[in-house]
């Protein structure tokens, strides 16, 4: 029986590499010179500081990093900002989890549109993926394109198709 995976996969290396950009647009743009702009991603907690003097820098500093991942193809959907909080110094720091997998709630939404729509396809929930199998090939595709037209809080791709 045929059955495609529902994934939200983060690619590090790809976010490594739009977060080295955005700190050398930070670095060279005036607007950011003598604030202390810096950003420090933690692979192991899939989490980004950034920290600056003023709010401001940091809203700034945050967008110049969600054009960064934008133009490296990673959706805007996986960046989780947490509130800003002031450090002494007058510094400020946000927090910015970045989303991988598809989330409890998420996953039962997903499996929810699914069986509304879709009677003739099973969907189940296995870990931080959806498995989605049917008769048909077309009756996948069809899923497919219905959640890919949708605004969900998580970005989706397609993984480990079995025909």
């Amino acid at each position: 029986m045929p059955s495609v995976d529902i994934v939200n996969k983060l690619d590090l290396l790809e976010v490594n590499t739009a977060l080295d950009q955005a700190k050398k647009e930070v670095a060279q743009r005036y607007d950011f010179k003598g604030t202390s702009t810096t950003f420090e991603l933690t692979e192991k907690d899939k989490t980004i500081l950034v920290k600056s003097n003023s709010e401001d820098r940091v809203m700034a500093a945050v967008g110049v990093l969600m054009e960064r991942m934008v133009k490296r193809n990673i959706s805007p959907k996986v960046l989780d900002r947490q509130k800003l909080e002031e450090l002494p110094g007058g510094m400020v720091k946000q927090l910015v989890k970045l989303k991988d997998g598809i989330d409890v709630e998420n996953a039962k939404n997903v499996v929810r549109i699914i069986k509304e729509n879709f009677p003739k396809v099973s969907a189940s929930i296995n870990g931080d993926l959806v498995r989605v199998s049917s008769k048909s090939r077309d009756d996948l595709q069809q899923v497919l394109t219905h959640l890919r037209g949708l605004d969900l809080p998580v970005p989706l791709a397609e993984a480990n198709r079995r025909d």
